[in-house]
């Protein structure tokens, strides 16, 4: 059985760590989720033994849809530059789906990429503030290390943000 851990961070968006495992999966569908966004570069992948299309196949035959964007770990200057398209896509898989369905974002250990792209959809969809999203996240999965300047800075300027986001979805439906 893999480390598998996963928690609801804001409406319809859970965050965590990678699945590995088709329960992993199984495990994400009992809880309504219908998309999985993964933002693991592909040596995070191989680094757990797997391959990106073992783990895209895993999902599919989960009934899940599952995409990818790499943002390298560990980095507060990626995250900075890639944030936006990140949440683009994210966007863009909640336009397919039905209104009660979830979307489960994961990078490897579900404690900064997937926290900081996540929380930032949601202070953007839905013009929460930082702090309190900062607060609402922390007591769902205590672990999490977003980065938090980046989330000021979406919040900050979030009426442009939101549009760039939405550009960027547009490009991803296209």
């Amino acid at each position: 059985m893999s480390d598998f851990s996963f928690d609801k961070l804001a409406e319809r968006l859970w965050v965590g760590s990678y699945p590995t495992d088709p329960r992993d999966f199984a495990a994400l569908k009992e809880q309504g989720i219908a998309a999985v966004l993964s933002l693991q570069t592909e040596g995070d992948i191989h680094a757990s033994g797997l391959l990106p299309k073992t783990v895209w196949r895993m999902a599919m035959s989960s009934g899940l849809d599952y995409e990818r964007f790499e943002i390298r770990d560990f980095a507060e200057d990626a995250i900075r530059r890639a944030i936006v398209q990140a949440m683009g896509k994210l966007h863009a898989l909640f336009e397919q789906l039905d209104d009660e369905e979830s979307v489960f974002v994961h990078c490897t250990a579900g404690i900064n990429r997937s926290p900081s792209v996540a929380l930032g959809y949601a202070i953007l969809r839905d013009g929460s503030s930082t702090d309190d999203v900062l607060a609402l996240a922390r007591a769902a999965r205590p672990s999490i290390r977003p980065y938090e300047a980046v989330l000021r800075a979406l919040e900050k300027a979030r009426e442009a943000n939101w549009a760039s986001v939405l550009e960027a979805a547009e490009k991803e439906e296209d």
